[in-house]
């Protein structure tokens, strides 16, 4: 491994470590709150389902008795309990006794729970007792966590290796950059930088270079003019001969380039780090709309069947994207770092309250919003024919 990448390694690893904690931290929170809401209400739907069960198999055990059949003949009771345990998810045991509470039958020991009066007659012949199950969530819930978990590191990899792709191919290229112009000054060789935008130490650096090339330009000019002001009164060359050696030192200086620079930073230098970048957001974002399907599956919409609930919110942030692609394919080189970072916040801003929204048409709106964020953001990242600062094509 190079040594000059190991630090951005570490820098992603670290930024992708902590986007993992932050994303597992919000999923317990959300998960945690749902639970909270929805546990009450699956409890009591629980118990009320078992409770009907009781009363219905106590009702028919007194049936039979009641045609004169005695408690300790009745038949089939292992069958029939096993049948009702194992059909009825609300159900996780029962238990047949008589009124001393001697066991006429029962699918296990220890059973616990609510108990039925088994009535003949307006007589308590048996009491049935039945044990609930839990509510049908837990297993769900198990595997809810595990596909967060999942979620969590892969969002956290994503990030470390967006982080890792912005160091190495802009970070780091403008670092090496900065320490080639600083070799060749040293080297008596002073190339044009390119034009420094944005903030940070590099950027700065790069400033006050060119900074100092501005003066160093006015000192060759000057420099120059006084050589060819002497050199035009030089009728025999002799003062040529005593002006070279006095001129040889600046040469470096003399032959500065003063052209036209590039506008293209770096980052858009490389067309495989720009498709990186912009599958990279895509995949971040494409990993909330399983998420998002199951909201739209929860908020029922009178204008459509409920086969088109979870469809039509991914077809509205397509139809969204395309235009905003569309729109932002084309803008300067300049303002593309802006436009991504404006486009991936406003579909994370437009995604992060699809939890709190309740009615179908708002959420649409904000999958709309997302959309739009998301074209932006990917014709930004993905780069494309702009306009520089120079108004030539980068």
């Amino acid at each position: 491994m190079p040594r000059e990448r190991s630090p951005d390694r570490r820098i992603a690893g670290l930024i992708g470590l902590i986007v993992a904690v932050l994303v597992g931290l919000g999923s317990l929170v959300l998960v945690e709150a749902a639970a909270r809401e929805s546990l009450p209400t699956l409890t009591q739907a629980t118990r009320s389902g078992a409770e009907t069960v009781g009363e219905t198999v106590a009702g028919q055990i007194g049936r039979a008795l009641s045609y004169g059949i005695p408690l300790e003949d009745l038949y089939g009771l292992d069958g029939y309990f096993g049948g009702i345990v194992a059909g009825s998810p609300h159900v996780e045991a029962l238990g047949l006794y008589d009124p001393s509470g001697a066991i006429i039958d029962q699918t296990r020991p220890g059973i616990q729970g609510p108990v039925f009066p088994v009535m003949v007659d307006g007589e308590t012949r048996a009491r049935l007792v039945l044990t609930p199950a839990p509510p049908l969530v837990g297993p769900a819930i198990d595997r809810l966590w595990i596909a967060l978990a999942a979620n969590a590191t892969l969002a956290g990899l994503i990030a470390g290796l967006v982080s890792y792709l912005f160091l190495s191919r802009h970070n780091s290229v403008a670092l090496r950059r900065l320490g080639g112009l600083m070799a060749s000054a040293m080297a008596d060789e002073f190339p044009a930088p390119p034009p420094a935008r944005g903030s940070g130490a590099v950027a700065a650096a790069f400033r006050a270079y060119d900074h100092g090339l501005d003066e160093l330009r006015g000192a060759a000019r000057r420099l120059a003019d006084a050589v060819a002001t002497v050199r035009a009164i030089d009728f025999d060359g002799s003062l040529a001969a005593r002006l070279e050696p006095l001129v040889r030192p600046a040469a470096g200086a003399l032959t500065l380039s003063d052209v036209e620079r590039s506008a293209a930073p770096a980052w858009t230098e490389r067309p495989m780090g720009r498709l990186w970048l912009a599958t990279v957001a895509a995949g971040v974002y494409a990993m909330t709309l399983p998420f998002i399907a199951n909201f739209a599956i929860d908020r029922s919409w009178n204008l459509a069947s409920p086969v088109w609930w979870p469809v039509v919110p991914g077809l509205a942030e397509a139809l969204a994207a395309v235009p905003a692609f569309l729109l932002f394919r084309h803008i300067r080189t300049l303002f593309r770092p802006v436009v991504a970072a404006a486009g991936l916040a406003a579909a994370g801003l437009a995604t992060a309250p699809a939890f709190w929204v309740g009615d179908y048409m708002p959420f649409l709106e904000l999958r709309l919003a997302a959309g739009a964020g998301l074209g932006a953001a990917l014709a930004a990242l993905a780069g494309g024919t702009g306009t520089g600062p120079t108004g030539r094509e980068s």
